[in-house]
This record gives C-alpha cells, structure tokens and sequence, in this order.
C-alpha cells in the first residue's frame, strides 16, 4: 500500500515501511513516530528521522514486521 498523505505515516506507526528518498537511497524499516514534518525509522542500523519533504515515495512493506 502506498502512503499517499505525510498523516498517514502517524496511523502506521508500528508498521513496515520502505521509503524512497530523493537522493535515490531507500530506507526499511518499522515506523517509531511521526509528527507530520518528521518520520522516524526503526531497523537493524538504528533510528533515523527522515524529513517528509525528503520522502519521494512511501510504501507499507509487510516483510519488516517479522511476519
């Protein structure tokens, strides 16, 4: 499923989610928070906080859930 409004992130939190960033990298992982200008990502490297404004592309991703 494809994230189609920054809110939806906060309805989320606690599911998979692959990001694609501008900047052509791609970031898994669950979904710790997000506040509407910021998601914060957890996975195996740690947490990473991701502006909105920097997300290309957002999709729920089942496989990060342990499932």
């Amino acid at each position: 499923r494809t994230i189609r409004h920054p809110r939806e992130y906060a309805v989320f939190i606690g599911r998979g989610i692959r990001l694609f960033l501008d900047d052509e990298s791609v970031v898994e992982g669950l979904i710790a928070s997000s506040d509407g200008k910021v998601v914060r990502v957890m996975n195996a490297d740690g947490d990473h906080a991701i502006s909105i404004e920097q997300i290309r592309k957002g999709k729920l991703d089942y496989s990060q859930e342990g499932r």
